[in-house]
């Protein structure tokens, strides 16, 4: 832990206005009250780092000048910190400073040179004074990525048609059992009449006349009725 009276360099480039509010802030962030708030450390490094950002970025020309004195930089994709000025403001050790951060999902870039490139451009007394840009570190967020389920515990969910059972008729109930029940009913037909016949009278025998001289026995075969009613010799005679 860093003692209270401990100053933070470059404190002097900043103005009256802000030493003294940057003497509240940190009076504020190192009090008993902040400090123990047990089973809650990532909601309050938060906070710590929220009342910070207040007063830090207020869109002047010397938002990067707290930035330098509190040790905390605000990147388009991450955060600077320096741990030596960081610790001073807050009164916090550097591993639990790192530990918070790791919580939040802060990594860290490896990349040195891409490291100052970024925080040279927010703070420009860094881009030239490489001993002091090497007191710093970036951080990159790093959105938690779902680990892959395990294909072998997923099942598919097919929903299950269960087809009803045929019906077999006992034999005893077959007589009182409708008929519909083994048969399809088919829709009733509609009647059909049979098409009339065209029947004219006059066609039927219409120009039929009787010759009135028409004798039928003038045209009997003598012979063939006497082979079949034969005349006795008494007849004869």
């Amino acid at each position: 832990m860093s003692e209270i009276s401990a100053q933070p360099k470059y404190i002097e480039m900043l103005s009256e206005a802000d030493r003294k509010e940057y003497n509240n802030l940190r009076s504020m962030l190192s009090s008993n009250v902040v400090r123990n708030r047990r089973g809650k450390r990532v909601e309050t490094f938060a906070e710590i780092l929220t009342a910070i950002k207040n007063f830090c970025i207020k869109g002047d020309g010397d938002d990067w000048k707290r930035c330098l004195v509190c040790g905390v930089c605000w990147l388009p994709a991450g955060i600077a910190i320096n741990n030596r000025q960081f610790q001073i403001l807050i009164d916090k050790c550097k591993s639990s400073i790192n530990g918070s951060l790791q919580r939040m999902g802060y990594g860290t870039i490896q990349s040195r040179q891409e490291s100052i490139k970024l925080l040279s451009e927010s703070i420009p007394l860094l881009a030239q004074n490489y001993p002091e840009a090497r007191e710093w570190s970036v951080r990159q967020y790093i959105a938690a990525t779902p680990q892959p389920s395990n294909p072998s515990t997923q099942f598919k969910l097919i929903p299950q048609f269960n087809s009803p059972a045929p019906q077999i008729p006992n034999a005893n109930n077959v007589m009182h059992m409708p008929t519909q029940q083994f048969y399809e009913q088919l829709p009733p037909q509609p009647q059909q009449e049979p098409p009339e016949d065209p029947y004219d009278p006059n066609n039927d025998f219409g120009n039929f006349s009787m010759d009135p001289n028409y004798n039928p026995f003038d045209e009997y075969d003598p012979y063939s009725l006497e082979q079949t009613f034969p005349i006795s010799s008494k007849a004869q005679e």
